[in-house]
């Protein structure tokens, strides 16, 4: 079976993410590498905890989905695009619920 990627359903382009933009500010920011890693597992995701849209709660949960807790509060460029955020953070909990 063949997947598509529909840009009408997000409004992001995959190019935006190619290459270095995948780190670009606008994205989310530079991570520590560990924190990175853990980012690009879909084990570390951020929750906006204010109307503001910059403060954010860190989550993080292990490979097999379950949570792990809270690492504290951050607060956000306001350049970091909120939307990217938001999608992360609901493939990271697709990905719990579909672990095993």
């Amino acid at each position: 079976m063949a997947h598509a990627y529909n840009p009408d359903f997000s409004g992001f382009k995959v190019e935006d993410l190619a290459g270095e933009e995948i780190n670009g500010e606008g994205n989310l920011f530079m991570l520590a590498p560990v924190a990175h890693k853990l980012y690009d597992r879909l084990e570390l995701w951020f929750e906006l905890q204010d109307s503001y849209g910059r403060s954010h709660k860190v989550k993080v949960a292990d490979r097999y989905g379950n949570m792990l807790g809270d690492l504290g509060i951050v607060w956000l460029d306001p350049g970091v695009d909120r939307r990217w955020l938001e999608i992360h953070r609901s493939l990271c909990l697709i990905s719990q619920d579909l672990s095993v």
